[in-house]
């Protein structure tokens, strides 16, 4: 085996190593959240098996609800109690410690218009 040829394989063998556990290592991230929802949806990284939902709009951080119902692509959903307020700092925090970036609670938007009256 070449010298050049060594080293790409060590390269290899450092990047499927490192791979797994970079991807571990990415913090939640939550969808859009509006007022009076009572689910928040989002995802974590790999192998994560809890995360727990906060708002931060008060003195002190509070605990929303958690979610240990993750799919294998990290999808989860969590059920909130209260629900939401307009204008919120709302964050998701894995078992890991990591954080989602801070999410404002939005307007709840308008439905679709209903049929004209006439």
């Amino acid at each position: 085996m070449t010298n050049g040829t060594s080293r790409i394989l060590v390269v290899v063998a450092v990047m499927a190593i490192m791979t797994p556990s970079l991807w571990a290592q990415s913090p939640p991230h939550l969808n859009p959240v509006f007022s009076g929802a009572v689910t928040i949806t989002g995802r974590v990284g790999h192998g994560v098996q809890e995360v727990a939902i906060y708002d931060l709009s008060f003195p002190v951080e509070t605990k929303l609800g958690t979610s240990k119902s993750i799919d294998r692509y990290g999808n989860f959903a969590a059920m909130v109690k209260p629900a939401l307020v307009k204008g919120h700092q709302i964050v998701a925090i894995d078992e890991n410690g990591a954080r989602s970036n801070v999410v404002i609670v939005g307007a709840l938007p308008a439905g679709p218009a209903g049929p004209a009256k006439q």
